[in-house]
């Protein structure tokens, strides 16, 4: 007999067949799905569909995209072999006809109507079972995996259709007597849907019921308050008849006993019960016979299981602080309600010792007892324990004997509950693995705290259920410090300072690791940790230094277990992702790393980021520390064809190399524009940069990853990608100094140009090489590649580039003390340009060349140079170039003596500067200012001026920066004077 397909909408949108879960595909593929679903035995139009899933902005694709999803859904549904389930095609829509027991809504709805029969029929004790076995098919909010304002509208009306049902449910209840349970419940309704005025009619009801009529009126005098603060409204009616009717019954026995009492709020036990009272519907309570008072119960046990505290526990006071504040927090503002805290974070990183030295500090709060159950979600296969299984745990530790245990889940669940109530307990659930699993088990009685460890990121925990959200990351250098001196002792590390700093950074801050050579160097106490440092350095990969033969101290087997419960695709992009040199990966180049599209991606890196294999640490940047960045390179050298991986290689170095080259289209407006498109080609691995602003933004998110890049395409062999990559990182890295790392990146890329005999190639290196020489004053250095670029641009009958180098040797001349090769050098560069027609390269040329001559004392024709340059500039809409010709000409005016006019180009300069966020020449033009106002003795204006090009300025960056402090000195001393 074939296995029937069912699906869920009561909670996130599942399909089952048998006991497997169907894959639903895309978020958009499961809204197709639940419409249809919803609307099942009616016709969807398609624009209905379109409405549901983009609302009022469909993408032009939107109808053929239904198609699609529509297609797969009918492959999914063939799976299920029932050749009557299809989703059939009716005009412009689509109807999809559900046969009896596949769907869990109207599995809802049936025994919902089930029961509302066999309560007209007087059977109570079956319409409660009806109803409890309907709202046992609620995991979460319906549709919670859905998002968009069709799946929220469907999830509110649901959502209202369920709490319908908890509300007939509780009716029943309370006809049939069980005011005291039924009252526990509805204080959690309340709680949780504190503008409900259903749920405070019937607490109210149960309140008086069980002789706390005190109770019942203050919960109508809160709702009173929270209506009129809230939304200016009064009470209901059906409400505000039952204030009147508990009001008129307690002063009716306040009278018949004589009792003296200080107000109308006073309790009178079982008031209602002697009175016969009814409720607003006119059901009358049963009546209570006199009996003797019952014997007060056996207390029930206080537990106090948490697991001993660390003793070397370290580190974490942040996290720390802000679970005690965030816990303050709580309890002040709403001491009566449950809360629940959720830690989560990767393999080996203290989840458990986190929440276990927390749950001792925060135990004095709870004086009803502590409990603790390992759920052990991550542990080996098939060791996990059940729900069930968890709940015997957690009734054992509240004083149920195991032979008093209930048979049922449902009766387990009730028991616990009722057990809880009215007590201050901490929980503490560890090692998690779905909200699904532990929702059953929180302690959701007032004044309760639920502490949850995962893996996982247990969104829906804090989506539904408000939880405290607290992640935790792998520890600091500093705190990886705190750690082994508890552990190994002070003494020992203070004598080998460089071994300690290489055992952290081998270790990666996972605590894990760090307790694991803790253990090692504790065994050796003869043994240097110099010596254990070896061993880690040595160990044929990283983590082989932290292998254990207890699987659950074994770093390696316990990141295993998070990568085996991974997808197909999420697991192949885990392993690729170690290809990418780090320290960090955007969505768009993890796309390219695994050639899928970015929404294929971002599911995966969901996933990923979900089960804590990457961190997302910044917005749509992700990360993975570095003994899970050495897992996937293991993982990947094992599964993965060496093939393969120098294919995802290639494809990211080729993102690289064209995005560089748009950026650099927009920002560095001197670079050639045809070799640069040439480069893109059609620009299909690139990502779109529109603007000068992105550009920036780009090259400043990816600075840290291009050397690295570069190092790596070298090692490849993979030579063009290497020289293009580090010529175009070095005209956005020139402005942040580091020469040192930039020259070593360069002459790695000279390096592979010369073995790839790319001569252009070599010419561009060369001339970059020039460059930083230049800048760290090196000048016969950079001579001699300026030669080496002149010659073999030359060769290559490459105006441009001859241009370019001709400009550098200019500026070398200058800063040499050569001005006239310097000018000579300018003008070859302006007439290269002029003959190639190229308006920016000229205008820069004519910057140039206006301030070498205003240098040799010709002010007045520098000034013409510097206008025609900047006109030039501003027509071919180079900002960085115009930018240069206003500081220019705020130069030659403080020539001329016309220094208010400096000062004017000067502020002109500075805007686009900062416009552009050129910080380096910002601090140039700023160090111009204060010259400026110092030759108008405006000592306090140079002074302020020049302090902040300081600010701007980094010696190792910028070498004017020591000029800017000699000036302020000088400054100093005449005022001194």
């Amino acid at each position: 007999m074939s296995q029937q397909l069912r699906f869920m909408v009561l909670g996130p949108v599942r399909a089952k067949l048998g006991d497997v879960d169907i894959p639903l595909g895309s978020p958009l593929q499961r809204t197709v799905l639940a419409v249809l679903l919803l609307r099942q035995g009616s016709t969807v139009d398609v624009a209905e569909l379109v409405d549901a899933l983009w609302g009022d902005t469909p993408p032009a694709s939107a109808t053929n995209s239904i198609r699609v999803y529509v297609h797969k859904l009918r492959r999914l549904l063939a799976q299920g072999g029932d050749p009557t389930l299809q989703i059939e095609s009716v005009g412009s829509g689509y109807l999809l006809t559900l046969p009896s027991g596949s769907l869990d809504l109207l599995d809802f709805h049936q025994r919902v109507a089930a029961a509302e029969q066999l309560r007209a029929e007087g059977d109570s004790t079956g319409a409660i079972d009806h109803l409890r076995k309907a709202l046992t098919l609620w995991h979460g909010s319906a549709l919670a995996d859905l998002t968009g304002e069709w799946a929220q509208s469907q999830r509110s009306f649901l959502d209202g259709v369920r709490l319908s049902a908890i509300e007939a449910r509780l009716d029943v209840e309370m006809e049939s007597g069980s005011y005291a349970e039924t009252a526990v419940e509805l204080t959690a309704l309340v709680t949780a849907y504190p503008l409900d005025e259903r749920f405070r009619e019937m607490l109210m009801l149960s309140l008086h019921l069980t002789g706390r009529t005190a109770a019942a009126l203050t919960v109508y005098q809160e709702v009173r308050d929270l209506l009129a603060d809230e939304l200016g409204l009064d009470p209901g009616p059906a409400l505000q008849r039952m204030y009147e009717h508990i009001l008129h019954a307690n002063k009716e026995s306040t009278a018949q006993t004589g009792d003296e009492q200080d107000g109308p709020v006073a309790e009178h036990t079982n008031t209602s019960q002697e009175q016969g009272l009814s409720d607003v519907s006119g059901r009358p309570s049963p009546a209570q016979p006199a009996r003797l008072p019952e014997p007060e119960p056996e207390p029930v046990p206080m537990p106090t299981q948490l697991p001993n505290d660390l003793v070397v526990f370290a580190g974490r006071e942040p996290e720390l602080e802000r679970l005690a504040q965030t816990l303050d927090c709580c309890t002040t503002t709403d001491p009566r309600a449950a809360h629940i805290f959720v830690v989560t974070g990767t393999a080996g990183v203290g989840k458990t010792a986190l929440a276990v030295h927390w749950a001792h500090q925060a135990a004095p709060l709870f004086p009803d007892g502590q409990l603790y159950v390992n759920l052990r979600g991550f542990d080996a296969p098939g060791t996990a324990l059940t729900t069930s299984t968890a709940l015997c745990a957690l009734l054992e530790g509240l004083g149920v004997p195991s032979d008093g245990l209930p048979a049922s889940l449902e009766a387990k669940i009730a028991l616990y509950r009722r057990l809880l109530a009215g007590r201050r307990v901490l929980l503490l659930l560890d090692n998690v693995r779905s909200a699904e699993d532990v929702r059953p088990l929180l302690a959701g009685a007032p004044g309760c705290l639920t502490l949850v460890t995962s893996r996982y990121q247990l969104s829906g925990l804090i989506v539904r259920d408000g939880a405290h959200y607290v992640g935790l990351d792998v520890l600091s250098d500093q705190e990886a410090g705190e750690l082994l001196v508890k552990r190994v002792g002070s003494h020992r590390l203070a004598a080998e300072p460089e071994a300690v700093r290489e055992i952290i950074e081998r270790s990666g801050g996972l605590p894990l690791a760090l307790a694991l050579v803790s253990a090692r160097v504790a065994t050796r106490s003869g043994f240097p940790l110099s010596a254990i440092a070896e061993e880690l350095r040595d160990s044929p990969t990283q983590l082989d230094a932290f292998s254990h033969l207890d699987a659950s101290l074994d770093v390696r087997s316990v990141l295993s277990w998070s990568y085996q419960d991974l997808s197909d695709q999420a697991a192949r992009l885990f392993r690729l992702l170690s290809v990418h040199p780090g320290p960090s990966i955007s969505l768009d180049v993890a796309a390219a790393l695994a050639d899928l599209t970015l929404s294929h991606t971002r599911q995966l890196l969901g996933e990923l980021t979900h089960a804590h294999l990457v961190g997302e640490n910044a917005p749509g940047r992700f990360s993975l520390h570095s003994l899970l960045r050495g897992y996937a390179s293991e993982l990947a050298h094992s599964v993965d064809a060496t093939g393969a991986r120098h294919a995802a290689l290639h494809r990211v170095l080729t993102y690289y190399v064209q995005t560089s080259c748009r950026a650099a289209l927009l920002l560095f407006p001197g670079l050639p524009k045809t070799t640069l498109s040439d480069i893109i080609g059609d620009g299909s691995v690139s990502r779109s940069i529109p603007d000068h602003a992105s550009a920036t933004a780009w090259f400043t998110a990816e600075y840290p990853v291009l050397p690295l890049l570069v190092e790596e395409a070298v090692a490849a062999a993979s030579d063009t990608h290497a020289w293009q990559l580090a010529w175009l990182f070095m005209e956005f890295a020139q402005e942040r100094g580091n020469w040192d790392d930039q020259i070593s990146t360069l002459r790695a890329a000279l390096k592979a140009a010369r073995r790839a005999r790319d001569r252009r190639g070599q010419a561009e290196t060369h001339r970059n090489l020039a460059r930083l020489y230049a800048a760290t004053d090196r000048h016969q250095d950079a001579s001699v590649h300026l030669v080496a670029a002149l010659r073999l641009f030359e060769d290559l009958a490459d105006l441009n580039g001859q241009a370019r180098t001709h400009g550098v040797l200019g500026l070398v001349s200058l800063r040499q003390g050569n001005v006239d090769l310097a000018l000579t050098s300018c003008r070859r560069a302006l007439a290269l340009y002029e003959e190639q027609d190229d308006r920016t390269g000229l205008a820069k040329s004519l910057n140039n060349v206006g301030w070498i001559l205003a240098h040799l004392g010709s002010p007045g024709t520098a000034l013409a140079h510097c206008r025609r340059a900047l006109r030039l500039s501003q027509e071919v809409n180079d900002q960085v170039g115009e930018a240069a010709c206003w500081d220019s000409l705020g130069y030659v005016l403080h020539e001329l003596g016309r220094h208010r006019e400096a000062l004017d180009c000067y502020h002109r300069s500075l805007a686009i500067n900062r416009e552009i966020g050129d910080r380096r020449n910002e601090a140039e033009t700023l160090a111009h200012v204060g010259d400026t106002h110092r030759a108008l003795n405006e000592d306090t204006a140079a002074r302020e001026a020049w302090e902040r090009a300081l600010v701007i300025q980094d010696p190792a960056a910028m070498p004017g920066a020591e000029k800017t402090r000699a000036k302020l000195r000088e400054l100093r001393d005449h005022v001194a004077r």
